[in-house]
């Protein structure tokens, strides 16, 4: 599904010690972890030779279209995404760089996601509640099988909402 050419980085938040806690009451450590803005631009200074890096956010928040509520993982990212996993709209489009840039508060529907939240409704010209913020729907993703195998288990993108990352 990743494709042999493409390699995924993960950031996972470490355990905070003891020590490390009573630093943190003391406001004497600050506590920050994962990959940043001035990191990815680091890694394509260093990395000439690789086409596309592409951040990933996960964002934990409510997800609602007017009284459904469901279940959808929310993804920021950016427009390249759709070229490295070679996954395309079915309808209307995906992230554009003018969303990124302009912080737009624009939203892509997995195909599973469009189902849960607008059943036999129309999405288009709609919005998506996530947590507290609104988000205009403007394109749907065709449908994208995957299969996760040994300890290696690649989302469902079919039940993810993606949205710029610059937004998020």
């Amino acid at each position: 599904m990743l494709g042999v050419n493409n390699v995924r980085v993960r950031s996972v938040k470490p355990i905070i010690t003891e020590r490390k806690k009573e630093e943190e009451a003391n406001q004497s450590w600050i506590f920050k972890y994962g990959i940043t803005r001035a990191g990815l631009k680091h890694f394509r200074e260093i990395l000439p030779e690789v086409d596309l890096i592409v951040p990933l956010s996960e964002v934990r928040k409510d997800v609602w279209a007017k009284e459904v509520k469901t279940d959808i993982q929310v993804v920021g990212t950016t427009p390249d995404l759709s070229k490295i996993l070679d996954y395309a709209p079915s309808a209307g489009r995906f992230l554009a760089p003018l969303d990124e840039s302009e912080f737009r508060r624009v939203c892509v529907l997995g195909a599973e996601a469009r189902k849960k939240l607008f059943r036999f409704r129309s999405w288009k010209g709609q919005d998506v509640r996530i947590g507290e913020t609104y988000f205009r729907v403007v394109g749907v993703m065709e449908d994208k099988s995957t299969k996760s195998s040994g300890t290696f288990q690649i989302p469902n993108l079919n039940n993810q909402i993606f949205v710029p990352y610059a937004t998020v």
